[in-house]
């Protein structure tokens, strides 16, 4: 039952009770009629509004075994609930909308808010974003997980990850010049549900991304990885390069860690006729008061091509550079390979199965900075020639 009929049908309660009332006072009869005013004054502004609102979700299990050589037990295997959201999306009016997401946590069910912004329309294709929400800066992590390639992000973006940040970004896109971009001013990476004394914040953390496609494409096309069978739209392909910048410093105000850090990206992608391909590469240093300035780099490629209008082969490379002046300073490298099974091809992430296997070439203790994480298999201990297998299973709605 729709609002504006439940305020209609309350309206008519309201007034039978009154009309049967014959023993109340004539004040009680005052008190009825201005109800009945009311709800039909409500009724009819709930009718006119511009504000809409749509529920979503999603959830992602898995089933994952992991054969490590090192150690006692050599085998880890067991189901996980990988992510569970749900949100909700809208316009308030016609210039403005809003979008809020929670996720529940894998270990306690809590739910966490990741996403709460609003969108102020601009004019002219600029919009002014305000509240959390993810920055530019890196092009997988701009890309939503219900919409990868694989069971989950690569193990570089686990170590190089910019997360959610809160703060405002002015964004535009100009569909003449083939182009779009974005420069945001925030608390710094990672920073999603803090406080403005926390020491994950900076004092000041500036990021500024352009998109440019060769190919003149809606850049809606690149909202996801994956390219079905003639989804190329009578073209060849589709193509996008793009870059982001990022700055961030602290130690000047109360509770920010003293350091400064700097950060690049650089990215390309690509989609034909049942084909597509990514890559990007990521720069990160850091130069803490007091300790040694380092660099690190993060590098992938990847591809996936469809064998049928269901069924998606795929392929990544990943690796991961220490600065040289680090203790383990070897470079780290992965392979990961597996299958998506689509199985409505016309909306391909509503319902979609996926078995991947990733692989290390090197010893994860060899390198520094390298994330170890369940999620991606990819543990302290992991050692060459170990590997993780994922099956997962994904509803989106």
């Amino acid at each position: 039952m729709t609002k504006t009929k439940t305020l209609a049908l309350t309206a008519g309660i309201c007034g039978a009770l009154a009309g049967s009332a014959v023993a109340q006072t004539s004040t009680n009869t005052m008190i009825g009629n201005e109800v009945l005013s009311n709800a039909a004054n409500q009724s009819s502004l709930l009718g006119n509004s511009q504000s809409t609102l749509t529920a979503f979700g999603m959830i992602q299990f898995r089933f994952m075994v992991a054969a490590l050589e090192s150690g006692d037990d050599d085998v880890v295997t067991g189901f996980q609930t990988r992510r569970t959201r749900a949100g909700f999306k809208g316009d308030i009016d016609d210039q403005f909308s809003y979008y809020v997401q929670f996720e529940f946590s894998r270990s306690s069910g809590s739910a966490g808010l990741l996403d709460a912004f609003l969108d102020i329309d601009m004019g002219e294709g600029a919009n002014l974003r305000v509240g959390q929400f993810k920055t530019g800066a890196s092009r997988e992590n701009s890309i939503s997980s219900s919409k990868g390639l694989f069971a989950d992000t690569s193990i570089v973006r686990g170590t190089f990850s910019p997360g959610r940040s809160q703060g405002l970004a002015y964004m535009f896109e100009n569909p003449d010049s083939n182009m779009r971009g974005a420069i945001a001013v925030t608390d710094g990476f990672g920073t999603s549900n803090t406080d403005i004394t926390s020491g994950s914040e900076g004092d000041i953390a500036i990021t500024g991304n352009v998109d440019y496609s060769w190919t003149g494409s809606d850049f809606k096309i690149f909202d996801d990885f994956t390219s079905g069978q003639g989804a190329a739209n009578g073209q060849d392909y589709h193509g996008l390069v793009g870059g982001a910048v990022h700055f961030q410093s602290g130690g000047s105000t109360v509770g920010t860690t003293d350091a400064t850090m700097f950060w690049a990206s650089g990215y390309v992608q690509v989609e034909g006729d049942g084909w597509n391909g990514f890559a990007e590469i990521d720069l990160m240093q850091m130069d803490p008061d007091g300790g040694d300035s380092t660099l690190d780099i993060g590098f992938l490629a990847q591809g996936g091509y469809m064998f049928d209008e269901n069924n998606e082969g795929i392929l990544r490379i990943e690796g991961l550079i220490p600065d040289g002046d680090r203790s383990g300073d070897d470079m780290f490298l992965a392979l990961t390979f597996g299958m998506n099974h689509y199985f409505n091809p016309a909306d391909p992430h509503s319902a979609k199965f996926t078995v991947d296997v990733m692989i290390p070439f090197e010893d994860a203790a060899n390198c520094d900075i390298v994330t170890t994480s369940t999620t991606t298999g990819l543990f302290a201990s992991s050692e060459s020639g170990d590997f993780a297998a994922r099956a997962q299973v994904q509803g989106k709605f």
